[in-house]
């Protein structure tokens, strides 16, 4: 990952702003648990929405299979069900544009630590043990401080900001600042998101350019079975 272009823009409150979230194609280990979230735009308008279920297997089954079904964050070997394929972006909060760069393949584990907002409404929703919250947590802490440690010359990871919620639920908060002590976590968060809407966004797959649509006309997409493009790489790969 190009640090330069990942965190610019000064702190404040603890918290580092960036502009920029950029991220090499080739990237593996640590660096991809330091993901942002997704926009809310953007949350019902990615690939495996638009390509269909058919082309989406596809793409997952080839992203598993190129990563030896083994999780490129952590690099654990696992059999098929035991992981997903998750998009990766970069991103331009200045310019409200997102990249998809490709599919990494990634343990449940780390899948569920860069999605953190979801994972966080599945404990608060009952739907996720705090056991098994603080495990998902701490691996995300444990691998990033130990890539901090080993890249003396790198400017060290951070954690996208969301999982700050943690400190505002009572029966989380001394458990997460035990482990952001432990860990010597920092945290950054996007400049520009706040105050956005959903169509300031676009999004580019495979060099199409999309803009997000609405809840209501995706499900109608949905319905007809409408494909917003067709692309050949799949085909081809």
């Amino acid at each position: 990952m190009d640090q330069r272009d990942s965190f610019q823009g000064g702190t404040s409150g603890g918290i580092e702003k960036v502009s920029r979230w950029h991220i090499d194609k080739s990237t593996t280990g640590a660096a991809l648990l330091s993901m942002p979230n997704i926009p809310k735009a953007l949350h019902k308008l990615a690939p495996r929405t638009l390509l269909g279920d058919k082309d989406w297997r596809e793409l997952r089954c080839k992203c598993l299979k190129d990563a030896h079904y083994t999780c490129e964050a952590c690099g654990r070997a696992l059999v098929p069900g035991y992981l997903d394929a998750h998009e990766l972006y970069t991103y331009n909060y200045y310019d409200c544009v997102a990249v998809f760069e490709r599919c990494v393949c990634l343990c449940k584990t780390c899948h569920a630590s860069i999605h953190s907002g979801h994972t966080l409404t599945r404990y608060l929703n009952h739907e996720l043990p705090k056991a098994e919250l603080l495990n998902i947590i701490e691996n995300q802490f444990r691998l990033i401080c130990a890539y901090n440690d080993t890249h003396k010359n790198a400017k060290p990871l951070k954690v996208y900001k969301s999982i700050m919620r943690c400190y505002d639920i009572p029966d989380l908060k001394d458990a997460f600042e035990k482990l952001v002590d432990k860990y010597h976590i920092e945290f950054y968060g996007n400049e520009w998101q706040h105050g956005l809407k959903r169509d300031d966004w676009n999004l580019i797959v495979f060099g199409v350019s999309l803009k997000p649509h609405s809840n209501e006309e995706l499900e109608r997409m949905h319905a007809q079975e409408h494909r917003v493009y067709q692309p050949s790489y799949i085909k081809e790969a």
